[in-house]
């Protein structure tokens, strides 16, 4: 490979990469076999598969899918560990073990009808406002607040829209008084994208309205003017209405990296930070298992947050608002640590011409003090895109094994 490449995808054309980035992104599974590149000098482009040297061996890193319904050739060639026959129990049990273990991670809960259980969010929520208006007129704010949190961010979809302008002033009133500006701010964000005007009586609240003017524009798109700023915001994880991502995920086997799971997912945005996710799962030797759920992103504490299922009980962080490149922040669920490693920028070319497309790399560590065993979970967010990749490793013994890989195919709008 030599000279200048661009990348095309969904019709549009990304570059130039250099040989050495295009290599790069082939082997981190940023580009995959069936995405047309180009060299400067070629006329049209052609499927990166065509390009020698570009993507790495069978046994590499980041294995390429096998077609539809097919187990890769490595699983169905290679022998198993000295010591274990063929087809033996153990293997069954790593495999049925790893299915199970994907299950969790890619089944985002929610199973059944949707309308039953929208409608059932929507009476739980009416009750529990109640409580919390007849918690704060008795002057217990803070335990009216609590319950209020639990209804806003994506959950706020659910509420009326008359108990919407009330529920957020009073917690942001609540934090701004307590001392907590950054959530409050935050919410204030959330709430402008959700369309809501909160009824606020503290005067910081009062002013940041005020300078957002009349159309309740987000305080924290103003504080930047909507341009990227060299730190994290809501906008590296969004949700717009509308957009529908289609998705390809992998699960390996952490000793042989051949692949146990293969998933299409299609992720469709809706209002208020809901998706619902709709696609297939499959293994080698199984049939097709259909795959639902329903995740919620949300803005909290400074943070953004991801529930999955119907109604969140539990919310994972993800994003520190305003982080720079070497900050660190812990989790919420499992006693690890986030670390904003890296922002990558290049010049796309769109339908309407080049444009700026930064990408921020955040890494997840858990376990792995002392000589125990690790998780590492590397995930790539583009600006205005949200999830690129998703890759999770071992760490043991010093190295570094891929045991899973999330990549975006596509994103449309309906």
């Amino acid at each position: 490979m030599s000279s200048n490449w661009f990348v095309v995808r969904g019709g549009e054309e990304r570059g130039p990469f250099s040989a050495q980035r295009l290599k790069e992104m082939a082997t981190a599974g940023e580009i995959r076999p069936q995405d047309g590149v180009r060299r400067e000098d070629m006329p049209s482009a052609r499927p990166a598969s065509s390009v020698k040297g570009l993507f790495p061996d069978a046994g590499g890193i980041a294995p390429v899918r096998p077609p539809a319904g097919k187990s890769s050739d490595r699983s169905a060639t290679r022998s198993p560990p000295p010591g274990e026959p063929q087809g033996g129990g153990r293997t069954r049990g790593l495999i049925l073990g790893s299915v199970v273990a994907a299950c969790l991670l890619l089944c985002c809960g929610g199973f059944g009808v949707v309308g039953y259980f929208v409608s059932k969010a929507r009476n739980s929520a009416q009750t529990e406002v109640a409580e919390a208006d007849a918690l704060w007129e008795r002057g217990d704010k803070a335990g009216a607040t609590e319950k209020y949190r639990r209804r806003l961010g994506a959950n706020a979809a659910f509420l009326k829209s008359e108990d919407r302008p009330r529920v957020y002033g009073r917690v942001i009133d609540y934090e701004f008084e307590h001392g907590d500006a950054t959530a409050a701010k935050s919410l204030l964000a959330e709430a402008a994208r959700n369309g809501v005007t909160p009824q606020v009586g503290h005067p910081e609240a009062k002013t940041l309205l005020a300078q957002a003017g009349p159309k309740g524009a987000d305080p924290v798109a103003i504080a930047d003017d909507g341009e990227f700023s060299n730190k994290l915001t809501a906008r590296f994880l969004p949700c717009v209405p509308g957009n529908v991502k289609t998705y390809e995920q992998e699960t390996y086997a952490a000793v042989t990296t051949r692949s146990l799971v293969y998933a299409e997912s299609r992720e469709t945005c809706g209002a208020g930070g809901v998706i619902s996710i709709a696609g297939t799962m499959k293994s080698p030797g199984q049939p097709p298992t259909p795959l639902t759920g329903m995740r919620h992103i949300r803005t909290s504490g400074g943070f953004v947050e991801v529930g999955e299922g119907n109604s969140p009980s539990h919310w994972a962080r993800i994003i520190k608002l305003g982080a720079k490149l070497g900050d660190e922040w812990p989790d919420n669920r499992i006693e690890g640590t986030f670390k904003l490693v890296r922002f990558d920028r290049e010049t796309a070319h769109g339908a309407k011409g080049p444009y700026d497309l930064v990408r921020a790399v955040i890494e997840h560590r858990s376990g792995g003090n002392g000589a125990g065993t690790g998780f590492l979970t590397e995930t790539t967010l583009e600006w205005d895109g949200g999830v690129q990749s998703e890759k999770r490793y071992i760490l043991s013994n010093g190295q570094k094994r891929l045991v899973g890989h999330k990549r975006l195919v596509s994103s449309t709008s309906e």
